[in-house]
């Protein structure tokens, strides 16, 4: 006989669980009515919490005062704190909030439902929101929320004015589902709430769409309860074939132009910036002066962002710089109170901040070595010589743009000493060269490229020239090698169904980032050269005013922003190769319909006529199986 100890452990516990609670029933009953209760208990087949209350807990219509929860065994209490409305069906939805004690398992799109009429209401409204310029959806952050709001009114002001009076979220992927909504006119409005308002009152940074009309809810908007959504049929709902799944309507999101223009703030950063920054774009150069009868005419260069609300001021006249205190008046354009253009003359102190405590370096307890020399000092960027910078070096494509940038901004450029060469030529060869529009530090440059040649660029001394009283001292060159013809594929872009003028857009393959640019105004051939393999993105925008970019809407003025359209065929280039795409745009949104640029767009479902069927059967064979027990 042979014999063996058993091995001492601690037990596993057995599998996680993972399956989320089970709904049991509840006291009142779900879809009560002539509802007069303050307490509601939902049953369930576990201990259960609400989490997350204030980002999964969505209340239809809205309660000035949030229910509360209290947990009991296999029992959830919720006391009703708010003055309820005289009928009226209420739907209460916990999201993703509803979980078990234990491991937090979610019973996903629970909804408790009660009247305080004599009936339930029946009407469901489905759909999705994307952004208008990505067409993608949102991306849900703990800044704010996304919602879907139906108003009772035709007042374009309501949204701003006060909560709606059914109200949806919408989840990570764009979607939302009201359920439970009585028949009738209503105003309908997407919000990103930014502040727990349920109304749109942050014009300055909450996202928004609207429609350009109301939305008429009747019967045929039953709702079913065998339409069910889960996730993984949401994660797989595309825009333009939404129809199966029954989608009402799609949304377009877009940030409102900010209401009214103000400066924003203004910072002194160092001994030789300042800064003065706008809530929004500035149609004007603020106008500044110092206030000091001692202050040169001249002494600032000012640079601006692309979208020119926010400048940056370089002191270069010594004196000043070293003041710590600035005392100026500036004069820019605001709106008052009714939006109409003022020029403000405002004086600011600008004092620059004081040094960073240097930290104490750590004792040095190594033994010296012999003849060790101590570190240099590193000295400041605006001490000569004036350092360059350039883009042009390694491999270059062919239609590349090219650069040279300073540390500090320039008043003057010797161009006769800037001497560009091909590796077989010892002639300089003639180049355009330009000022930055917007830096004063930055100079673009450009010439006729050969394939597969080295280019390599002098710059003597003395070439660039700042108001700091600095120059490059030393002679700099910068070398590059353009590819190869070898290495380019190209597309051909076959163009139809443009009505209007169109901008045609080629994007990386993230999407992201604009390659070229090109405007159409007719069916058209466009040859896209010059492409290193890899995969790219095709993108076209409405221009409605015209303006070669892509424009937002506002609200205020009624404007929707432009339509976009992404191509659906993603072209992958190959080297040597040229692409061939064909792409029809879409004169309307969706579904074929009538042209317009509406930010709402009816995408109603081939398949709702055949619910609406199914559920006035389901109904009637309901009431006849109630007069046979009666």
């Amino acid at each position: 006989m042979f014999s063996q100890c058993a091995n001492v452990g601690t037990p596993s516990g057995g599998p996680r669980d993972r399956t989320a609670p089970v709904y049991l029933g509840s006291k009142p009953v779900h879809e009560a009515t002539r509802f007069d209760s303050r307490k509601v208990e939902l049953y369930f087949n576990e201990h259960v919490e609400v989490k997350n209350q204030e980002t999964q807990l969505t209340i239809s219509p809205p309660m000035k005062q949030a229910p509360e929860f209290i947990t009991a065994p296999k029992k959830l209490i919720m006391s009703l704190k708010d003055t309820l409305r005289k009928n009226t069906t209420y739907t209460i939805s916990f999201g993703e909030g509803l979980v078990d004690l234990n491991e937090g398992n979610a019973l996903g799109s629970f909804e408790y439902v009660f009247s305080t009429g004599e009936q339930v209401d029946s009407l469901s409204y489905i759909g999705r929101v994307f952004n208008a310029r990505t067409l993608e959806p949102d991306k849900i952050s703990d800044k704010g929320a996304y919602y879907f709001m139906l108003y009772k009114g035709k007042e374009d002001s309501l949204p701003m004015k006060e909560p709606p009076y059914y109200l949806s979220r919408v989840d990570d992927v764009g979607f939302f589902r009201m359920t439970h909504i009585a028949p009738g006119e209503y105003l309908p409005f997407v919000l990103k709430d930014l502040n727990n308002t349920l109304i749109f009152d942050v014009p300055d940074g909450e996202s928004i769409a609207f429609s350009d009309s109301l939305l008429q809810l009747d019967q045929r908007y039953f709702k079913t309860d065998s339409f069910v959504f889960r996730k993984k049929d949401r994660d797989s709902l595309l825009l333009y074939h939404a129809e199966p799944f029954g989608i009402d309507q799609v949304f377009f999101t877009f940030d409102n132009p900010k209401s009214n223009q103000y400066l924003k703030s203004s910072a002194r950063t160092d001994s030789i910036h300042f800064s003065l920054i706008f809530n929004r774009t500035s149609p004007e150069i603020p106008k500044v002066r110092m206030l000091d009868s001692l202050a040169p005419e001249k002494w600032f260069v000012m640079e601006r962002s692309a979208r020119s609300d926010s400048f940056v001021y370089w002191i270069y006249d010594q004196r000043i710089a070293k003041a710590r205190q600035l005392s100026l008046e500036v004069t820019y354009p605001e709106t008052d109170s009714l939006l109409r253009w003022v020029n403000t003359v405002d004086t600011l102190t600008l004092t620059v901040p004081p040094p960073a405590k240097p930290k104490k370096p750590k004792e040095d307890t190594r033994r010296p070595r012999r003849n060790e020399e101590p570190v240099k000092e590193v000295k400041a960027p605006w001490v000569n010589p004036l350092p360059l910078s350039s883009n042009l070096n390694g491999s270059v494509d062919i239609d590349g743009l090219f650069y040279l940038e300073t540390v500090l901004p320039v008043d003057s450029v010797d161009v006769s000493r800037l001497h560009l060469r091909q590796d077989t030529l010892k002639t300089d060869i003639p180049f355009t060269f330009r000022r930055d529009s917007l830096s004063s530090r930055r100079f673009w440059f450009e010439w006729k490229k050969d394939f597969d040649k080295k280019y390599s660029l002098t710059i003597d001394s003395g070439a660039f020239f700042s108001p700091f009283g600095v120059h490059n001292d030393t002679i700099q060159a910068f070398q590059a090698n353009v590819k190869r013809v070898e290495d380019y594929g190209s597309v051909t872009l076959t163009l139809k169904g443009v009505g209007g003028k169109v901008v045609v857009q080629l994007l990386d393959a993230r999407g992201e980032g604009v390659l070229r640019n090109y405007e159409v105004s007719s069916d058209t051939l466009l040859h896209i050269p010059y492409l290193l393999k890899g995969m790219y993105v095709l993108k076209a925008i409405h221009d409605v005013n015209g303006d070669g970019v892509w424009s937002s809407g506002d609200y205020l003025s009624g404007l929707q922003p432009e339509r976009v359209e992404f191509c659906q065929i993603i072209p992958e280039v190959q080297e040597s190769f040229d692409t061939q795409v064909d792409w029809a745009l879409k004169r309307s949104p969706v579904n074929g319909e009538k042209e317009t640029h509406a930010l709402i767009q009816s995408v109603r479902s081939p398949v709702r006529e055949e619910l609406v069927k199914l559920k006035a059967a389901e109904e009637k064979k309901r009431r006849a199986a109630e007069e046979e027990e009666e």
